[in-house]
């Protein structure tokens, strides 16, 4: 079990943390970029395996990524045709939500935030579009042979970058993995959490929220 930590042991706390509605299916395609990011965070807490990574691959992430600007190279490496072992698949998915969680201990800090989205604005990894409303607004990109850590991660630091603001106050509940934007508390029906099983994301926190995980 992580450590919780309470309103009090959070100094600065702009507001009182709060319960936030049931969540609902994304109204938007910005919406479901950061849907589809906390969705692999919630997924993996409890534990997935290949077919539902597929499922969320599908179903969740596909419809938020944008095709590049520019036309890839062929001259790739061949695809393996060997079916790659579950035991392999679960180390890939820890390891892709080891490094998600210490990204979004970064995004919490401006500094490092910054930086981190324009490199991946310049990599290609995220690119702006007008949105449903035409306004500029920040999507991953669809690259070809992406590692797993490399999606997940660049859903984020699109939404980072479409609100930036929301990332300073980013929690997680150590029992569902939800995630919470502005200290704004929002469990699953099932999950019995209470708000102290929330922890504040920093990059020493986002450590034992990777070990909780392998554990």
């Amino acid at each position: 079990m992580l450590s919780g930590i309470t309103p009090g042991q959070i100094p600065g706390t702009p507001s009182p943390l709060r319960l936030a509605a049931p969540r609902s299916v994304p109204a938007s395609r910005l919406e479901r970029v950061r849907a589809a990011g906390a969705a692999f965070i919630r997924g993996t807490t409890q534990g997935w395996n290949r077919r539902e990574l597929a499922t969320w691959l599908v179903d969740q992430y596909a419809p938020c990524v944008t095709p590049p600007f520019h036309m890839e190279t062929a001259n790739l490496p061949p695809v393996m045709d060997t079916p790659l072992d579950e035991g392999f698949i679960n180390r890939l998915i820890l390891d892709a939500r080891d490094r998600v969680l210490q990204l979004l201990a970064e995004l919490v800090v401006p500094w490092e935030a910054t930086p981190r989205a324009r490199l991946a604005v310049a990599c290609g990894a995220v690119a702006p579009e007008r949105d449903e409303r035409g306004a500029i607004a920040y999507y991953p990109v669809r690259l070809m042979r992406m590692r797993l850590a490399q999606r997940v991660s660049a859903l984020f630091l699109a939404d980072y970058l479409n609100r930036p603001t929301e990332y300073r106050w980013l929690m997680l509940c150590s029992e569902c993995g939800e995630l919470a934007f502005s200290a704004e508390l929002a469990h699953g029906s099932w999950c019995e959490a209470s708000p102290e099983e929330w922890i504040a994301l920093t990059p020493a926190e986002a450590l034992y929220a990777a070990a909780g995980s392998s554990g």
